[in-house]
């Protein structure tokens, strides 16, 4: 194991990596096991300024000097930036089974590629910046027993990344942007909690994707391309508050319900928007 402490002077992740990169390939040319299958650069000082600790990016560098690590533990340092996604992939970390970057700054998503590295057993991103969804690429992972992002604001969405999944220990909370319903592989998980959440309750809808036009919830939401084009002007199916509808609500209108419409809703067109949101609060 290399213990690098991490409460020197403000040392940043690149130079420690290249200072013991000759550790990790000890013996590898000759085919025996790398020196180096645990490291752990956890801060002992938890409590000290940010400038005695580890900063900066962990460089793609590490995979090649400790291919075959099994755990890496860089929390409560200062690192920064996005999370390192090359820890995955082929070629990467394929043994990586602890990854533990828990109480840095790192900001951004959660990188989907975290969920196909396969011996991954612990993933601990808690107390940092991130961002995003959960990666729905977790689902069915065999190996995740251990799920820890508490304490990311920017986190929002559901937890249904993590159907399939046997997790042992889930903590998720506070992060008050988490909504929507619970798998049951997470809500009988040690650790679980909704407290700082919004679990349990319907998710709003997504920013940036129109509402569904009036009419068109009966084929709910993944009806197809009429639902997430963007809204007419004027539904035709709808007509201002008290007004009877056209047969057929959601369906196309017969040939003289538009002209009917137009002569009983006056020069006032605004009103028929007012149902939209009632019929999308209606479908969470």
């Amino acid at each position: 194991m290399a213990n690098y402490g991490g409460g020197v002077d403000g040392p940043d992740a690149a130079s420690i990596v290249d200072a013991l990169c000759p550790l990790g390939t000890i013996g590898v040319s000759e085919g025996l096991p790398s020196a180096i299958l645990e490291f752990d650069l956890t801060s002992s000082q938890r409590n000290a300024e940010p400038q005695r600790r580890i900063s900066g990016a962990i460089p793609p560098k590490f995979a090649t000097c400790f291919p075959r690590v099994h755990q890496m533990e860089w929390s409560y340092n200062a690192l920064n930036g996005t999370l390192p996604a090359w820890v995955a992939g082929e070629g990467s970390l394929p043994n990586l089974g602890y990854f533990k970057m828990r109480a840095n700054r790192f900001t951004g998503p959660i990188p989907p590629a975290y969920g196909t590295i396969p011996a991954l057993f612990r993933l601990d991103l808690g107390r940092n910046g991130l961002t995003g969804p959960i990666p729905t690429t977790f689902r069915d992972h065999p190996a995740l027993g251990i799920f820890q992002i508490d304490g990311n604001a920017g986190l929002s969405g559901d937890l249904l990344g993590l159907v399939g999944t046997h997790l042992q220990v889930a903590m998720v909370s506070p992060n008050p942007g988490l909504c929507g319903p619970v798998p049951a592989s997470v809500r009988f998980a040690v650790g679980f909690n909704t407290s700082g959440t919004a679990l349990g309750k319907p998710c709003p809808p997504r920013v940036g994707l129109p509402e569904p036009r009036a009419g068109e919830e009966e084929g709910g939401r993944g009806a197809g391309v009429a639902v997430m084009g963007p809204p007419d002007p004027m539904p035709p199916a709808v007509g201002p508050a008290g007004a009877p509808l056209a047969a057929g609500v959601g369906g196309p209108p017969p040939a003289q319900a538009p002209p009917a419409v137009a002569a009983q809703q006056g020069p006032a067109e605004a009103p028929p928007v007012a149902p939209a949101p009632a019929a999308a609060s209606g479908e969470l």
